[in-house]
């Protein structure tokens, strides 16, 4: 949106967002150095990913959104064999 002119940002606003970026994506590289042994495809696959893993963090939130509260909820009722099992078990330990 800044390039449209629609927003202005602060060189301030500029610097923390790119050091902020830099600290985000500089995290996954660490964890992709660390747990691929230390190779550098781990590290550029992890920042790479960083971007899928957030947005899949998102799309549950736009779904649940988009369809609304549930329409009907179904209550799993207890029967006899359930809550005699459950007696055993609390019994046993």
């Amino acid at each position: 949106m800044d390039l449209t002119g629609a927003i202005n940002f602060s060189p301030n606003e500029r610097i923390l967002f790119m050091v902020s970026l830099a600290c985000w994506l500089g995290l996954y590289g660490y964890i992709g150095y660390e747990v691929g042994n230390k190779k550098v495809k781990h590290v550029v696959l992890s920042m790479a990913l960083a971007w899928y893993a957030s947005f899949m963090n998102v799309v549950p939130i736009f779904v649940s959104l988009y369809l609304g509260k549930p329409k009907k909820f179904e209550v799993i009722t207890k029967d006899r064999v359930t809550n005699n099992r459950q007696r055993e078990q609390s019994m046993l330990s």
